[in-house]
């Protein structure tokens, strides 16, 4: 503002210089000589406010845009540097990841060579435990007639006298028998299965055989007493006073004596061997039945 009033008093003192520089004779108004002033301040009022616009067009504008530019140039070159810084850690972060990827890659092919062997040496083993329980199975099949006779050998030995009651000779062969003999789990089952039902039918054959064993030593006693009997009252005859009579009838007294007497040790014999006559045909039938099964 205070360039335009320069401006203005310099106008009017141009103009009062122009008009002392006139001649003598020539007259100009002084209302006429303010309106040109006016005019001619207007107009460089006019030319200022313009020269003000493209002034601030094409300087400060440009200069304000530029200096936004280098702020938002500067804000973008920090963000690129640290953008920059990290991707370079990253980059970095990146590297040692590969390098190690690298070290597990070697490690994994590494393992997998050695699960490679170690499959390749399991299936070499399994062929071989396939032969080994093949030769143990061919072996035990072998085996298995002599273990069922030792288990008939052992149950004579050990539970005939169990046999007297039903379930007797069944627990005598689980506890004294079945654990003494090198069966497999299954065998020893089924086999214990097979006694177990037998068992009744066994006790049934043990109390006939009793039964029996009592009647023929009540029939020896008998006939022992017979023969006493009669030997006395044929000793209490005028005949056994006779020297030839007496010795025929102790003679026959020793015979019939003597027979009730073969007949009694018979009796004892059946009684303490013949119990094997009851139980080994039933381990002879258990032993079948096992067999017979498989």
């Amino acid at each position: 503002m205070p360039k335009v009033i320069g401006q203005r008093k310099h106008s009017r003192s141009r103009f009062a210089t122009l008009a002392s520089s006139l001649p003598q004779g020539s007259t100009v108004s002084e209302s006429g000589i303010d309106r040109i002033l006016q005019r001619v301040a207007n107009a460089s009022q006019l030319g200022v406010l313009l020269l003000a616009v493209f002034g601030y067009f094409y300087t400060v504008l440009p200069v304000y845009q530029k200096s936004l530019l280098d702020e938002e140039i500067a804000k973008k070159t920090l963000e690129l540097q640290a953008m920059e810084k990290r991707v370079a850690a990253t980059e970095k972060v990146l590297s040692s990841r590969e390098a190690e990827l690298g070290v597990m890659n070697k490690r994994l092919a590494e393992l997998r060579a050695t699960a490679e062997a170690a499959r390749a040496g399991l299936g070499r083993a399994q062929a071989e435990v396939g032969k080994l329980k093949d030769a143990v199975d061919t072996q035990y099949s072998e085996l298995l007639p002599r273990l069922i006779r030792d288990f008939q050998s052992r149950s004579i030995q050990y539970c005939k006298a169990s046999a007297i009651t039903e379930q007797g000779f069944a627990n005598c062969v689980e506890q004294r028998v079945i654990g003494g003999l090198a069966l497999l789990p299954r065998d020893r089952e089924r086999l214990l299965r097979i006694v177990r039902a037998a068992s009744p039918a066994l006790y049934a054959s043990w109390t006939d055989h009793s039964l029996g064993i009592k009647r023929r030593k009540d029939v020896a006693e008998a006939k022992k007493r017979d023969a006493v009997e009669k030997c006395t009252q044929e000793k209490a005859t005028e005949d056994y006073k006779d020297r030839f009579k007496k010795i025929s009838i102790d003679h026959r007294c020793d015979i019939e004596m003597i027979n009730a007497s073969s007949d009694e040790l018979r009796i004892v014999l059946d009684e303490t061997y013949g119990s094997d006559k009851v139980v080994s045909p039933a381990l002879a039938a258990m032993a079948r039945d096992f067999f017979g099964g498989k």
